[in-house]
């Protein structure tokens, strides 16, 4: 009789969780159904007024696509419209990727974030009387090697050997795990450690264990195989008149840390990524690895995103591994913004709830901007 009881109370508890369940996922619906028309306004808005030439936008779930949609030009004055399959350089979005390969790895028990950096890479230099530099204090920004010149380095085009050589005998300000600072050259390292717990290139690496796997059907890694693509966006930059104009060139600097800023990828392959971390059932990665990487691993009291928001709407900025996190009007928001020289990407999510994807192919903020009046118009649903 107790265990009929028993299994009486289970079934009530099932029935009550997921009567729960259908109703939290019919408010987030109405909500996001109510908060799209506005959104959408104000993304051809903020184009208008800024001269924006395209954006790129996904709205998801775990398991729907609310949104998806290209505005504009890939490159202005020309006629090819942007599209969800339109490839951009993603800049920094590339370290929350990078990072997700990193989980990979060690679900594969190739690495773990508590791994010395001197383990995979027996001529990175311990630091004497200093704790050693470990994995997870790479891909949260804490080695404690301040930023100060590297990424002039980077963009002056200094090999990179050089450059890895000078992150070795600078000087640490900070114990590791104690100081962020926002630290591409020492992100890039972890490129190094994926080819040697791997036994690949990274390109491969993140090829066999997240495109392929994820259906990232265009994403892409460097320099050049951004270049044989036939659907892409073109960069552009103010011309000092309040216009947009075609930059020369590529920027391709960050592509020698390519864990930094290397990914190429258009809007529709990012989708099944952030879906991963909205609680999508997959073989790829598990979602205690994907909640380790969003955890706050270290204080970062200048989160850009606060000058983006209103006036107090942002606490709590923190930096996990390769995520910022921050609460945003009282609701948690995992985000990571992107930046090369003309363009401009976002990417976020509150958890278990909805996410939100921006690429643009112009030089200012015009991403996290959108992102922000997205949000604001989700929560006033």
């Amino acid at each position: 009789m107790v265990k009929v009881t028993n299994i009486i109370k289970i079934i009530c508890l099932v029935l009550f969780y997921t009567t729960v369940q259908a109703k939290s996922n019919a408010t987030r619906d109405e909500a996001i159904q109510k908060a799209l028309p506005k959104f959408e306004k104000s993304i051809q808005d903020i184009m208008k007024a800024n001269g924006i030439p395209g954006v790129a936008v996904a709205v998801v779930s775990k398991d729907k696509v609310y949104y998806l949609k290209g505005f504009g030009v890939k490159k202005m004055g020309g006629k090819d419209k942007v599209t969800p399959t339109t490839l951009f350089q993603i800049a920094s979005l590339s370290k929350p990727v990078c990072a997700t390969l990193l989980g990979v790895l060690k679900e594969q028990n190739k690495v773990s974030f508590d791994d010395p950096v001197s383990e995979y890479l027996p001529n990175f230099q311990e630091r004497k009387n200093r704790p050693p530099v470990r994995i997870c204090h790479l891909v949260s920004h804490s080695s404690g090697v301040p930023v100060g010149g590297f990424n002039d380095l980077i963009e002056n085009k200094v090999p990179r050997e050089n450059i890895i050589a000078k992150l070795q005998k600078a000087r640490q300000v900070a114990a590791p795990g104690k100081q962020f600072a926002y630290h591409n050259a020492m992100y890039g390292v972890v490129e190094d450690v994926i080819c040697s717990a791997s036994g690949k290139s990274f390109p491969q690496t993140m090829k066999d264990n997240l495109f392929i796997p994820l259906g990232m059907k265009n994403a892409c890694v460097g320099y050049q195989a951004l270049l044989l693509s036939n659907d892409k966006a073109y960069p552009h930059v103010p011309n000092g008149r309040g216009k947009y104009i075609p930059a020369p060139q590529y920027s391709h600097a960050y592509y020698s840390f390519l864990a930094a800023g290397g990914v190429n990828a258009s809007v529709q392959d990012m989708v099944p990524f952030l879906q991963l971390y909205l609680g999508k059932p997959s073989t790829v990665v598990s979602k205690s690895t994907l909640a380790e990487l969003t955890k706050p691993f270290v204080k970062n009291n200048k989160a850009v995103m606060i000058s983006e928001a209103r006036k107090g709407r942002v606490k709590d900025t923190y930096y996990g591994l390769g995520w910022h996190s921050m609460n945003y009007a009282n609701q948690k928001v995992i985000y990571h913004q992107g930046h090369l020289k003309g363009f401009r990407n976002f990417m976020g999510f509150m958890p278990d709830d909805v996410g939100i994807i921006i690429l643009t192919n112009a030089d200012k903020k015009h991403a996290s901007k959108i992102a922000i009046k997205f949000f604001d118009a989700y929560l006033n649903a």
